[in-house]
């Protein structure tokens, strides 16, 4: 006996050998399909190369509860009958170990894949969430905790501009300031001044920097102006 299962197609209601025996027997498609099922079922269990030993087509009339379905299935092809008894046509494509073998396979592999491709996006998916949960966690901590008040060196309108800009800036690049580093780059601008700090900031808002940048400062690297003194004495120099 095969596997408990026979494959059914899903155009097996439209077929035209399933409305052909519809018509000669007077019964609606899906009635033929039910009997056919029934049919191929008892097959199943009782032959293991689709040939019925000894079996008529009165028989097989019998057994469905059809008169006529037996004929109407050789008229369509989908039975034949001869001296020895009935065989179904392409038994071994459609109802043989073998043929539910090769499907138990291909359903096996279609599972498989199925579940590799929900693995695969889950995996993802879960992977978004994380970071996203990541994110909003830390601004939410950044939100929690207020940053250090500016120095007194700082407190201008000037600097509380650029500063707030500077705030905005490191939020848009995903890099929000903690209280930590925001204490280091007060102290550090402290230091620089009002104007020197906020040229620093802007200059590095305007290039998308991490990390707070002056701009070159070429004046201090020129070397100072010369005193008319200087050039009397270098000259009196060159004469000795």
């Amino acid at each position: 006996m095969a596997l408990d299962w026979i494959k059914i197609e899903h155009t097996l209601p439209d077929k035209p050998e399933v409305i052909g025996v519809a018509d000669a027997v007077n019964l609606d498609p899906d009635e033929v399909v039910g009997k056919l099922i029934r049919l191929w079922i008892w097959a199943d269990q009782q032959s293991r190369d689709g040939h019925a030993k000894n079996v008529t087509l009165s028989w097989i009339d019998r057994h469905i509860r059809v008169t006529g379905f037996a004929d109407a299935l050789v008229a369509v092809g989908w039975l034949e009958a001869n001296g020895s008894g009935v065989t179904i046509p392409n038994y071994d494509r459609h109802l043989s170990q073998n043929a539910k073998s090769r499907g138990d396979a291909l359903i096996r592999k279609r599972n498989q894949r199925a579940k590799n491709v929900t693995q695969t996006s889950r995996a993802k998916r879960d992977k978004v969430v994380t970071r996203e949960k990541s994110i909003e966690n830390r601004e939410k901590s950044n939100k929690e905790t207020p940053l250090p008040p500016l120095p007194s060196e700082l407190d201008t309108d000037e600097f509380r501009s650029a500063w707030a800009k500077w705030i905005s800036h490191r939020k848009e690049i995903r890099k929000p300031l903690t209280p930590t580093c925001t204490e280091q780059q007060l102290k550090r601008l402290a230091g620089w001044g009002v104007t020197r700090a906020v040229a620093a900031l802007e200059h590095t808002i305007s290039n998308g920097w991490q990390g707070i940048r002056e701009p070159d400062r070429q004046h201090e690297r020129q070397a100072p102006a010369r005193s008319w003194d200087d050039v009397i004495r270098e000259a009196s120099d060159g004469t000795n």
